[in-house]
């Protein structure tokens, strides 16, 4: 709603098969979307993959296009694990170039200084960047959820639920590596 009354156009590309995206996943699959060895993988199929396709339907193989990635300043781990190398045909067939304008020596912002540049330009602060049932959520993060979200808390019951059902054994593990 903020980009749009500003007059900036954005698209919301999905992967496809699930309606709500990764939530229908977990609800149909009853899985989660952790692979062994504790990684995610919600990133490649549910972000990269569905805007990559959207790219190459709207502009072809082979196109020069450039992502402009959230990721903190104090993350750059993140941007490694993401990261395609400059000029790198990667597997859409696109020639992508990927940005992370918060790490930029010119803006340099983690959380906290982003959360001053948005009240700044009077942009509202969105406090959660990761999935509502992500399996890499903060103790206090799943408690600030269960405090003021008690709506979003039963959907990640559902989840939970839904997986214990498809996998005793593997809702047992998880819970086991939990910290």
């Amino acid at each position: 709603q903020e980009c749009e009354s500003r007059g900036m156009k954005l698209k919301v590309v999905r992967d496809g098969k699930f309606e709500r995206g990764i939530l229908d996943w977990c609800l149909k699959t009853g899985s989660i979307p952790i692979l062994p060895g504790a990684r995610h993988a919600c990133s490649q199929r549910f972000k990269r993959g569905p805007i990559n396709r959207w790219a190459k339907e709207k502009w072809g193989k082979g196109t020069k296009v450039g992502w402009i990635l959230g990721i903190e300043a104090n993350e750059g781990y993140r941007s490694k694990r993401f990261n395609v190398s400059k000029g790198e045909v990667n597997d859409s067939g696109l020639d992508i170039e990927q940005y992370y304008p918060m790490g930029e020596k010119e803006l340099n912002l983690d959380r906290e200084k982003a959360k001053k540049f948005l009240e700044e330009i009077e942009w509202p602060y969105i406090h959660k960047s990761s999935c509502m049932f992500c399996g890499f959520m903060k103790p206090h993060e799943i408690f600030e959820v269960i405090r003021t979200e008690p709506e979003v808390w039963k959907t990640i019951e559902q989840v939970e639920m839904r997986f214990k059902e498809t996998s005793a054994l593997k809702h047992q593990r998880f819970l086991d590596a939990a910290p």
